[in-house]
């Protein structure tokens, strides 16, 4: 199930295989249900918040506004895998599995329809400044178009196109693909340079946000860092997923042999993060580039500072299938397949349990937690009281013996009816 807060964080909305999206307030309100015919897989809020597109396996895009009211459908002759505002929120673009590409006002009214690629457009991505369009596609092509609808050049593969990226200032194209490569591109598609060595299909291609760097990883196992003009730095082994740093300067990795690891975009290993014992799925640096958060098989995630030094475990009852750092860098949720999603402190402490199952989301304020409980339903929570609830059980917790044995007898029953701080945290159960 797809789920987007809104930009101020005080909506949210979901899609489900029920045939609808909801609307919601931060506090978990229902403020609307927004109806396909069939199952609803993309959603997506303008960069103001006042529209929201919905992508449906009904043959239609529908634009909504934040209050609930149809404003247009977008129709296509088959189900829409994707779309997307523009940067500036003034476009829609809708990619189907009719082969088409659509672009829209935004108020519904059609621009251009391009009639170019042979099957479904998987992927679709505006340049930063919102003037270029690159679409990828089951036909095994990239398509670069001008925001009017204009084609530019095709940036061609041996088979699916899944991912496609601008670098952060919008002079540069990666795709990656089902054939095995990874391609760097010219905004005027010129083809800069292939990215070639992997031995199975290429799962993904990023740029560091200085855009000086690019990282591949393969289904082979390996992870491949290329610079700007497309030379391979270095090539490692046994690897499933990467992040570079907020600054660009450091990648993490995890590995199915139990790790995670720290490098320079160089390649150069700085530490290996050992402790797991299990495979590790996923990293993520915190806001500041100072700390790490792994998730693992072992039912575990670790905190850990950029030295490679363990901070904290944070334990779960099985697999942790992701981690979040909120957006100060203060709480950490994981989730897992336990039916948990779990609040932290960056010290490790535990806030809270939530039910939720699947995924769990910071607010972009950080503020809220939207947890997703099953393909039809989302819960939301108020970090601020979550916290306070924690702060109120600990504070109990350290006087209760002595409001028994040494209070005054009219302050005996003050922490009386609030739970212990593994009842608040889930712990007890």
């Amino acid at each position: 199930m797809s789920t987007q807060f809104s930009p101020d964080g005080q909506l949210i909305v979901t899609a489900s295989a029920d045939h609808t999206a909801k609307l919601w307030t931060r506090e978990g309100e229902l403020v609307a249900t927004l109806p396909h015919q069939n199952a609803v897989w993309s959603v997506q809020f303008s960069p103001d918040g006042q529209l929201i597109v919905t992508a449906s396996e009904d043959g239609t895009a529908k634009l909504w506004t934040s209050q609930r009211d149809l404003v247009a459908i977008l129709p296509h002759q088959d189900w829409v895998a994707s779309a997307q505002f523009s940067p500036d929120g003034q476009s829609i673009v809708t990619g189907s599995s009719d082969g088409t590409v659509k672009l829209w006002t935004r108020q519904g009214k059609p621009i251009a329809t391009l009639k170019v690629h042979l099957d479904t457009v998987w992927r679709i991505q505006f340049s930063p400044d919102g003037k270029l369009i690159v679409t990828g596609s089951d036909d095994g092509t990239a398509k670069l178009w001008t925001r009017q609808g204009k084609p530019i050049a095709t940036l061609p593969h041996r088979d699916t196109v899944w991912i496609i990226q601008f670098s952060p200032d919008g002079q540069s194209i990666v795709t990656a693909s089902g054939d095995g490569t990874a391609k760097l591109w010219t905004t005027q598609g010129e083809l800069v340079a292939t990215l070639k060595g992997h031995r199975d299909r290429v799962r993904s291609a990023q740029f560091s946000p200085d855009g000086q760097s690019i990282v591949t990883v393969s289904f082979d196992g390996t992870m491949k860092l290329w610079n700007s003009q497309g030379d391979l730095v270095a090539t490692h082994e046994g690897y499933d997923s990467v992040q570079f740093s907020p600054d660009g300067q450091f990648i993490v990795t995890t590995s199915s042999d139990n790790t995670a690891k720290l490098w320079t975009r160089e390649g150069e290993l700085v530490v290996t993060l050992e402790g797991h014992l299990d495979r590790v799925v996923r990293a993520q640096f915190s806001p500041n580039g100072q700390s790490i958060v792994t998730s693992s098989r072992d039912y575990t995630a670790k905190l850990w500072t950029r030295q490679g030094d363990l901070v904290a475990t944070l334990r779960h009852q099985n697999s942790v299938l992701s981690t979040q750092f909120s957006s100060d860098g203060q709480f950490i949720v994981t989730s897992s397949r336990d039916g948990t999603a779990k609040l932290w402190t960056t010290q490790g402490d535990l806030v809270a349990t939530l039910e939720g199952y699947g995924s769990a989301q910071f607010s972009p304020d950080g503020q809220s937690i939207v947890t997703t409980l099953n393909a039809n339903k989302a819960k939301l929570w108020n970090v601020g009281n979550l916290d306070l609830d924690y702060m109120l059980s600990q504070g109990c917790q350290a006087i209760r013996d002595y409001l028994k044995h040494n209070a005054e007898e009219a302050d005996r029953t003050l922490c009386d009816g609030i739970p212990s701080v593994e009842e608040e945290t889930g712990l007890a159960r």
